[in-house]
């Protein structure tokens, strides 16, 4: 629980990020203000409505009702907890950890898709304009191939096009024999993680 750790042990502004999502993870303006009130007695994790209503300056009803969906959102838990012979109710936030690390893992592969979909574009405009005709459905599904099941590097592809063009002998056909030679796979260096990170770090400055 990526989230998580970062909160507890680097200070990550949890809060900040709520108040700017809120609305994409399905948050209104009053649960997200319970929610906050929940983060500020974080370390302590016990439970009292009634301390929780005077906080958020709401009637017992009202923040009853928001607790109920928050819980049915899962945005939050509950559970006791015995020490030294004695039982309390305590609240756990880890689903609201898991929903914000979803949302940008989500966010992240969202990128990388559209980035696929503009490479094979790239790669396609390049090859029909130096071949001088359109691919065929089976060229076009060769290309795609290359992005979305091989994985190879974009870059070089193009460079593959550019030189096979240069040399006189290119076709889709070529392309991949030269590909399936070589280890083309593209190495990601950042991981959806890190481009994760450095999104939330960048977002709340």
């Amino acid at each position: 629980m990526l989230i998580k750790r970062l909160y507890e042990e680097a200070d990550l502004s949890i809060e900040k990020i709520l108040t700017r999502e809120y609305q994409r993870l399905s948050l209104n303006s009053q649960e997200l203000l319970v929610l906050l009130t929940l983060f500020s007695y974080y370390k302590k994790r016990t439970f009292s409505i009634t301390v929780l209503a005077k906080k958020v300056d709401m009637n017992l009803d009202q923040t009853g009702g928001i607790i109920e969906s928050l819980l049915d959102k899962q945005f939050i838990s509950f559970y006791l907890e015995t020490k030294d012979g004695k039982t309390r109710e305590l609240f756990s936030l880890d689903h609201t950890f898991d929903k914000i690390e979803d949302l940008y893992l989500e966010d992240e592969n969202k990128k990388k898709m559209d980035q696929v979909e503009n490479n094979i574009s790239k790669a396609i405009d390049s090859l029909e304009a130096g071949i001088r005709k359109p691919l065929s459905a089976y060229e076009l599904e060769i290309v795609r191939n290359w992005y979305e099941k091989q994985e190879y590097d974009h870059n070089r592809i193009m460079e593959l096009i550019k030189e096979s063009e240069l040399s006189g002998r290119l076709s889709v056909r070529y392309i991949e024999r030269l590909l399936n030679q070589k280890d083309l796979f593209n190495v990601e260096e950042d991981s959806d993680a890190d481009k994760m990170l450095d999104r939330i770090y960048k977002g709340i400055k």
